[in-house]
């Protein structure tokens, strides 16, 4: 894990980190992605503006400019030495103390708990190293596991999102989650 920065180890075998060389990260999260197109882009519209190891590389290079000015976080998971996945903060707003999360798992590593035992990490980072409030969770109406994903790691259902998203030529429904850090709190003493 020398081309990472940053190991938070989440449990055995899981961590999160972030990038540190942009070339060698690029080639392999795009090798991670390319493999599972299908299941990763039925939900996400960035698989689709992801074809060269290229575009991989000027993602990366935009989320580490973008994390130097504090308006994003992307944390590579790694799950067994592997990289399987990424999860981050976006539409970061430190004035008010808000920012939304996202992730995306290959479809080999589903179904294990390691999507919710990441989001748990990323709340602790995010109320308690960047300051938060109040942190989003988007999900699509019809990605049963993302949903499942936010009321297990203690999310509140806000509000459906009707036509939030324009995805593969279609408007597409969003169910809004919102995790407040007086909710975080209480969740810590359970």
């Amino acid at each position: 894990m020398e081309q990472f920065r940053f190991n938070l180890k989440v449990a055995e075998d899981l961590y999160l980190a972030m990038p540190m060389y942009v070339d060698k990260v690029a080639e392999k999260l795009f090798e991670v992605l390319n493999s599972d197109r299908e299941h990763i882009g039925k939900y996400l519209d960035f698989v689709e503006k992801t074809q060269t190891i290229e575009d991989e590389r000027a993602f990366i290079a935009s989320q580490l400019n973008d994390q130097a000015a504090g308006k994003s976080y992307l944390y590579l998971i790694i799950y067994q030495g592997d990289l399987v996945g990424t999860i981050n903060y976006h539409f970061v707003n430190h004035q008010h103390g808000r920012a939304e999360i996202g992730y995306w798992l290959h479809s080999a590593y589903t179904g294990k708990g390691l999507v919710s035992r990441c989001v748990k990490a990323m709340l602790t980072i995010g109320f308690e190293s960047l300051g938060f409030n109040r942190i989003d969770l988007y999900a699509d109406v019809e990605n049963a596991p993302s949903n499942a994903v936010a009321t297990r790691t203690g999310f509140k259902f806000n509000a459906l999102q009707p036509a939030q998203v324009k995805m593969h030529g279609q408007f597409r429904d969003m169910n809004q989650y919102i995790m407040l850090k007086s909710d975080y709190e209480v969740s810590k003493e359970d």
